[in-house]
Order: C-alpha cells, then sequence, then structure tokens
C-alpha cells in the first residue's frame, strides 16, 4: 500500500506491506484499573494487532505521522469503532511504536483498542491510508 504521511502535496510516498493480524474480543474486567468517560464504561473492549513492514526505500519514521493511524475499525452496524488510548502498559493489547528508523524490511506491530456498546462487536478492520485511493476503496479485513 501506499502511505503519504502529513499533508503538504511535496511529502515522500512509502510502499508499505500492512496487516491485520487478528481482531478479537476482549472482556470488560480486562479494563479495570483503566480510566474511562462515563459513556465508556460497560462498553466492550476488542483489540486489533496490526503488522506494517516498510517494502520500500526511504525511512517513513523520518517524516511526521504514523501509519497505524491508517486503519479503522467497522462494527456490526457499519459505524466506526471508537478507539481508545490507553497511556502506559495495557497488557491484552500492548501498542508498539513506529521504529525510530524504519526503512526497508523493517517490521513493526501495534495493537489498537476499540470500545463497542450494546451488544455490538468488531467485524472488519480497514486500511484507509493517506492516499485517497484507499479513502473511496479501503483494504479490508474481516473478523473471524
Amino acid at each position: 500500500m501506499d502511505y503519504k504521511p502529513g499533508s503538504e502535496s511535496n511529502s515522500p510516498t512509502f510502499h508499505l506491506q500492512v496487516t491485520a493480524v487478528s481482531i478479537r474480543r476482549g472482556s470488560q474486567a480486562e479494563m479495570a484499573g483503566v480510566e474511562l468517560e462515563k459513556s465508556q464504561q460497560g462498553q466492550t473492549p476488542y483489540y486489533v494487532t496490526l503488522r506494517i513492514r516498510n517494502e520500500g526505500s526511504g525511512d517513513a519514521s523520518a517524516e511526521e505521522g504514523d501509519p497505524a493511524t491508517g486503519f479503522q475499525a467497522i462494527d456490526d452496524r457499519g459505524q466506526d469503532g471508537q478507539e481508545l488510548t490507553v497511556i502506559g502498559t495495557f497488557r491484552p493489547c500492548e501498542s508498539g511504536t513506529q521504529p525510530k528508523h524504519f526503512t526497508r524490511g523493517v517490521t513493526y506491530e501495534t495493537c489498537q483498542i476499540y470500545l463497542v456498546g450494546a451488544g455490538g462487536s468488531i467485524v472488519q478492520e480497514e486500511w484507509i491510508g493517506s492516499v485517497d485511493a484507499y479513502t473511496q476503496k479501503p483494504i479490508v479485513w474481516k473478523a473471524g
């Protein structure tokens, strides 16, 4: 997939291999100790593990931006999943960071947390990236 960090027209484009490795349901008990807004309490967490590899030339970490932000979860009602960011270590879904030198052949994994209420579920993960072509026609991974 092509990834263009930043909004500047002269920003370089990087060729990445992006994969949603897994989509798994967590439990509300795992959220104990996580500070949640009142509207988030009682919602079910879903953990999406992502793998991103630089397949092209250049150092993708030299530019501002993180390719993991190009992913979006979709729930069983067709709505965007509500992503939750946890500061610090969260064992059920440990987030990785883009490597300092994200050059050809370098791979990293990260995990994103989504909260879903009212008995819903995350059914797919989409790569919408930063290039208009993917916004119109995202790459899709189905849960299960």
